[in-house]
């Protein structure tokens, strides 16, 4: 995981993949952020388009954080009735 503030002040944790692709991947997974980038594409680039997008990001990391919570609750997922993620 690496960790980056944006300049509004959007703290973010990351994990970066790096693959033949062309282009930047923001994706929001169970386990937080994941940044798909090209092989050589710079981290500086990548900080880039965090920035772009930090509006995108400020609007969807609190869905990733309630999602995360319920997937840890025990309670709503082992028990009769119970729905799972």
């Amino acid at each position: 995981m690496q960790y980056y503030t944006t300049r509004c002040g959007l703290q973010l944790s990351y994990r970066l993949t790096r693959s033949q692709r062309r282009s930047i991947g923001l994706y929001l997974k169970p386990h937080g952020l994941e940044i798909r980038a090209p092989r050589r594409l710079g981290l500086s680039r990548i900080e880039q388009a965090l920035e772009e997008k930090s509006q995108w990001l400020r609007k969807h990391l609190p869905e990733l954080e309630q999602r995360q919570q319920w997937w840890l609750s025990a309670e709503q997922v082992w028990r009769i009735g119970g729905r799972f993620p």
